[in-house]
Order: structure tokens, then sequence, then C-alpha cells
């Protein structure tokens, strides 16, 4: 136990999902540069294909933030996939256009639509991310800012 009145360290991580945006996650990349903190980045593959999308993904990378697989569409939750081979094209096909992005320590969110449960993940989904040694992130607040 702590000592009345000794301040504990406080540990967070602060991710953002479904990007890169222009107009967004640039600003948002100046404002963390401004504090010099740290982000994790994690994309959708329809949105990182988008013009200016890429260079903005490099940008995040190269001043030290990391880069996370969102899927390649962020559409249907895994979990709810009717094909197994859907569940894992939308893992494999996000990590082979993140390519060097994507970092040597694998990261993966999935689409909950806000909300955590099997929904979120099929068996042939986890046993991809198995194979790929890929570390699963969760969250603990969604701030539904859409």
């Amino acid at each position: 136990m702590p000592d009345a009145g000794e301040v504990l360290p406080l540990k967070l991580s602060l991710t953002f999902d479904n990007g890169p945006n222009l107009g967004i996650t640039n600003r948002v990349l100046d404002v963390l540069a401004d504090f010099c903190v740290p982000a994790t980045f994690f994309l959708v593959g329809t949105t990182l294909e988008q013009p200016g999308a890429r260079a903005l993904a490099e940008r995040a990378f190269n001043e030290g933030h990391r880069l996370g697989n969102h899927s390649y569409s962020h559409g249907i939750p895994l979990g709810l996939r009717d094909e197994a081979a859907e569940a894992v094209a939308e893992i494999e096909d996000m990590f082979a256009l993140m390519g060097e992005l994507a970092g040597e320590e694998p990261l993966f969110r999935p689409n909950g639509r806000g909300k955590r449960g099997d929904h979120m993940l099929s068996v042939a989904a986890l046993d991809c991310l198995i194979r790929r040694r890929a570390s699963i992130v969760l969250w603990n607040s969604v701030t539904r800012d859409r």
C-alpha cells in the first residue's frame, strides 16, 4: 500500500482509431509534438489508401508514434463474419498495406463497435493474430465522438 499522500506514477496509453485523416491526424500530430507525447494510431486500410493519408501515417511513424492495424475495411466485426477467410483477409490485407509501418511488434485493435465481447474476433482471426505474434490492444474508454 502506498503511504498517505504518496503520488503514484500514472501510466496510460493514448490511442487514436480509424485514420489517418487529412485535416485531423496532422493537427493531432502537431499537438502531440508540442507536448512531446507519444501515441498509437490504429489505421484502417480504406482510409490509408486515400490521397495524402500514407504520408500522414509515415509522419506519425517517423515522429516515434506506434501504428497498429485496425482492419482493412473496419466493417462487420471479425467475430460476426460468416466466412473465416474474410476475417483473416481483413487482418492480412491491412498488414500488407502497412508494410514497414507496422513496426517490429505488430499491434491489432479489433472493431468492437464501442463494446468488448465475442463479436470482436473469430477463432480464425485470433489464430491469424497468434501466428503473426500480434498484440491485441483493447480500450477502457470510448468517447463516442461521432
